[in-house]
């Protein structure tokens, strides 16, 4: 898992929050993102294009992570629902769920992150696939924001609006398209950048 540089550290490593204790920081993301958001609108492939931070310009890397989006088996399903098998926990395995992984394409590792998005909300509940989640009291939560058919913002609530990134359907938009959708959405702009899955 942490090979998935640069991703892993700003959205697969950041801190879980444990069944019992949801933070202010979490409860206040959960009620700002409370938009309706049907996670049909995830399916498929996606390209994690431009991340945006603090204190970040970066020249453009060649480091490209796709992510697929698809409904579990059930077989898959009652992998979590027998892992995951406390009766206290947030969310429910029958809210929307959606499975998650992810490829660094390049560099190649060819190393998958998997879980499970929950909820029909922007701001998901997200577990760990039972082999990489030592610790069956911890979740995520997460957003995703449409901005149309070919782009959303996912952010993960623990980086308070710290960290975003913009993800795209298409691997290699091009700039204009790009800089158009940038400048659209105030809570890109005020944050620095670096263009990933860059051919140069």
């Amino acid at each position: 898992m942490l090979s998935l540089w640069p991703v892993t550290a700003l959205l697969f490593l950041a801190p879980s929050v444990l069944c019992h204790t949801i933070s202010d920081t979490t409860r206040v993301c959960l009620a700002t993102y409370n938009k309706d958001f049907n996670n049909e609108l995830l399916l498929g492939k996606w390209y994690y294009v431009y991340k945006f931070s603090i204190w970040l310009n970066l020249p453009p890397s060649r480091s490209c992570n796709e992510v697929s989006f698809q409904r579990p088996t059930n077989e898959d399903l009652n992998n979590y629902k027998n892992y995951f098998n406390k009766n206290d926990m947030p969310y429910s395995f029958e809210d929307d769920s959606i499975a998650f992984s992810v490829l660094n394409t390049d560099p190649p590792d060819n190393k998958f992150f998997d879980g499970l998005f929950l909820g029909g909300r922007e701001a998901k509940f997200f577990v760990r696939h039972p082999v990489n989640n030592a610790n069956r009291e911890t979740y995520d939560v997460r957003v995703f924001r449409y901005i149309n058919d070919e782009y959303l913002i996912h952010e993960d609530c623990a980086l308070r609006g710290h960290t975003r990134w913009l993800i795209s359907r298409k691997r290699n938009p091009t700039d204009e398209e790009l800089q158009k959708i940038i400048a659209s959405q105030y809570d890109l702009r005020r944050l620095e950048s670096q263009k990933h899955c860059s051919l140069i």
